[in-house]
């Protein structure tokens, strides 16, 4: 979504809070450790996390799901990930083709609108203002990867599954506060 923001590692911790079920947070912290877009993230069937009797390290999204429906895309699972699906597979009935975010309305999967209405409420409960929705998780990611991997534009590209570099910048936002500093360095 043009325009939404990333959020602090303080406004995902205080989202997180707020969501009330198991499900709400799985979705919200698998936005943020593996950079899905919303309708890649509803789009997960449990057979796509889980093997075996246990969360698999790697989530596959088949070029199907993915935007442009060029290319598959491979993405490991962050522990914290893996410990959120955990969490959800156990309150989930155990049928491999099952949506991973069910909606209420037997089995069938979490809209995309729906999904909007969770994350708003949240934010809104945990106090975090500015333009924030569903696609503030990837850029969140976006952010969080780049940092982590000293300022890699290329890498951030490749873990969030652009085909361009222009695309992988508009998800960079620079902090006025760094801005600042860099301007007062000299």
């Amino acid at each position: 979504m043009a325009g939404c923001r990333s959020l602090t590692k303080q406004e995902q911790d205080s989202v997180v809070n707020k969501l009330s079920n198991q499900r709400d947070k799985t979705l919200f912290i698998l936005g943020l450790y593996c950079g899905f877009r919303i309708s890649e993230l509803l789009s997960l069937r449990l057979k796509d996390v889980w093997a075996d009797g246990g969360v698999l390290s790697r989530i596959r999204l088949e070029r199907r799901f993915t935007k442009g429906k060029t290319q598959s895309r491979d993405v490991v699972l962050h522990p914290v990930a893996q410990e959120a699906i955990q969490g959800l597979v156990l309150l989930l009935r155990n049928e491999p083709d099952s949506f991973l975010f069910q909606s209420r309305n037997h089995g069938k999967a979490l809209s995309r609108c729906q999904a909007h209405t969770i994350l708003k409420t949240a934010y809104a409960a945990a106090g975090v203002t500015g333009h924030v929705a569903t696609h503030s998780m990837r850029k969140s990611f976006a952010t969080a990867v780049y940092k982590r991997s000293n300022h890699d534009i290329l890498l951030t590209q490749k873990a969030l599954g652009h085909a361009s570099l222009v695309n992988t910048v508009k998800y960079l936002s620079a902090d006025q506060s760094a801005v600042d500093a860099a301007i007062l360095a000299s």
